[in-house]
């Protein structure tokens, strides 16, 4: 069984959520609607955190963690503590190239590739993508059915 149809089983009985980077960052900043939304969400067993490589290598590349140690040992001890850090398959590169070309020819908008990369990991695994990126991932949700939440806009 491919990883791809792993993912397919777990994450069908799931609440599965991949958070993009600006949400990570929130958390560790501690800001009041994220952090509550991650206890709310994963103080129940059945919802999974999981992570794009992407995410990861946003999260380490942050100037701060060269100087900084502490912060250097909370990002990897969240990384570690997700469910998965899911890799770019072929797959999710065909799909962000597909999502990429539309917005490009049919608006003349370029989405960020690791912003496209993320949205596209999140519908392979039918994930709920948890962002506050509202400019590039409502539209991607609207065209592509990318399941969206954003924890830091007021709920309507």
């Amino acid at each position: 069984m491919s990883d791809y149809n792993i993912w397919e089983a777990r994450v069908g009985s799931l609440g599965c959520y991949l958070l993009d980077t600006n949400i990570c960052i929130y958390y560790f900043d501690s800001m009041p609607q994220v952090v509550r939304f991650m206890k709310e969400t994963f103080q129940q067993p059945r919802n999974e955190l999981v992570l794009s490589v992407v995410t990861e290598a946003e999260l380490l590349s942050h100037p701060s963690v060269q100087t900084d140690e502490l912060l250097k040992e909370m990002i990897c001890g969240f990384i570690e503590s997700s469910h998965d850090v899911v890799e770019v398959s072929r797959r999710i590169a065909i799909l962000s190239g597909d999502i990429r070309s539309h917005f490009h020819h049919k608006y003349n908008r370029k989405i960020k590739l690791p912003d496209v990369l993320i949205a596209a990991t999140a519908i392979t695994l039918g994930a709920t993508l948890v962002s506050n990126n509202d400019k590039d991932f409502l539209d991607i949700s609207s065209e592509f059915g990318l399941e969206y939440l954003n924890p830091v806009r007021p709920q309507e």
